[in-house]
């Protein structure tokens, strides 16, 4: 497992460290040669770890990168990435497939910002990036965009046309001011999309489809090695079978879950998907809460309760072997550098 950046709640941090769970020992790497961030792409691949674009939060949290850099796992020295054929943007999505690193879409940053409709993929071995085809889908805000089966899938969103309406009002003498005019032009409601698409790295196309109703309406998705589980904003789940294109209700959330349905956070556990509530935007959220789910027998399994304590903005994933990893956050006490592994038998 590999650790890097974030904060020790003073500055911003570009040292990391590697984390061997089999001999529970790890090792630091040198800083690397590029300026911390957060939502960058990562991804391990062929033994180094890439990191790309993101949010400069050394200099300015506004701004956006179009750098990256990749570790060397085992000698552990940094190498810089070259341009890539893509403009800075943050949150773009990343996932291996057929031995090739492929990095798509994200935004500007901000909530509900247009989402970025190209991408582009890397060699791993040679460093060479490659253009891929632009995605056909209308402009749109808050799609899901996720990978299953060795394709990409970008599914509904907002329509951003419908958020850059212009509202007149002559403003005379007692009437409403201009806080009011701004609360109506904020109350103008974006339309939701239902259409989708799914890219081909073989062939560098994409095909259009007609998505679930229920993934189009989701919050989140993890693609299982059964098909791709579907949560939406009560943490309802259903299961899509993406070859028979049958979507299949799974059980609710267990009973005293209800934090979880506001926290949603997910991470793939092979045929098992972990939600985990990771704190609120305020950081007021203190408790470490986690339901895992096994998709295969379509039941929530019982946890027992974390040693880790009360923390929020923790690191969450998963091993080959399919255990949940957690380690780090913030609590009360201040920041954390240990973590916890859970064992499915």
């Amino acid at each position: 497992m590999i650790v890097w950046g974030g904060t020790d709640g003073t500055a911003p941090l570009r040292s990391g460290a590697v984390l061997s769970l089999g001999t529970d020992s790890s090792r630091r790497v040198v800083d690397a040669p590029i300026a911390s961030r957060v939502g960058c792409a990562t991804a391990v691949v062929d033994g180094k770890f890439f990191l790309w674009g993101g949010l400069d939060i050394e200099r300015d949290p506004s701004c956006l990168l179009a750098d990256g850099a990749v570790l060397g796992i085992q000698s552990g020295s940094w190498e810089l990435l070259p341009q890539a054929p893509l403009t800075a943007r943050a949150n773009p999505c990343a996932a291996v497939t057929r031995g090739r690193l492929l990095i798509w879409g994200g935004d500007l940053g901000t909530l509900s910002s247009p989402l970025f409709m190209d991408g582009a993929w890397i060699e791993p071995a040679t460093h060479c990036w490659q253009s891929i085809a632009t995605c056909p889908l209308s402009p749109r805000a808050n799609a899901l965009s996720f990978f299953s089966a060795g394709l990409l899938h970008v599914v509904g969103g907002t329509a951003v046309d419908e958020v850059r309406q212009t509202i007149q009002v002559e403003v005379l003498p007692g009437a409403r001011g201009a806080a009011d005019l701004l609360s109506e032009r904020s109350a103008v409601e974006p339309r939701r999309l239902t259409d989708g698409a799914v890219y081909d790295l073989n062939s560098d196309s994409w095909i259009e489809f007609s998505p679930p109703r229920e993934l189009s309406s989701a919050v989140t998705v993890s693609a299982s090695s059964d098909g791709v589980v579907m949560f939406d904003q009560r943490g309802r789940a259903a299961l899509w079978q993406t070859k028979s294109a049958r979507v299949e209700p799974l059980p609710s959330l267990p009973n005293g879950q209800e934090r979880i349905r506001s926290l949603l956070s997910v991470v793939r556990l092979g045929h098992r998907v972990a939600l985990l509530s990771t704190g609120d935007l305020n950081g007021l959220e203190q408790s470490l809460d986690a339901a895992v789910l096994d998709v295969r027998r379509r039941r929530w399994l019982c946890l027992p309760e974390t040693p880790l304590g009360a923390r929020w903005q923790f690191g969450a994933t998963s091993t080959r072997a399919g255990d949940l990893v957690l380690w780090g956050g913030v609590s009360p006490a201040g920041y954390h550098s240990d973590g916890t592994r859970l064992v499915f038998n």
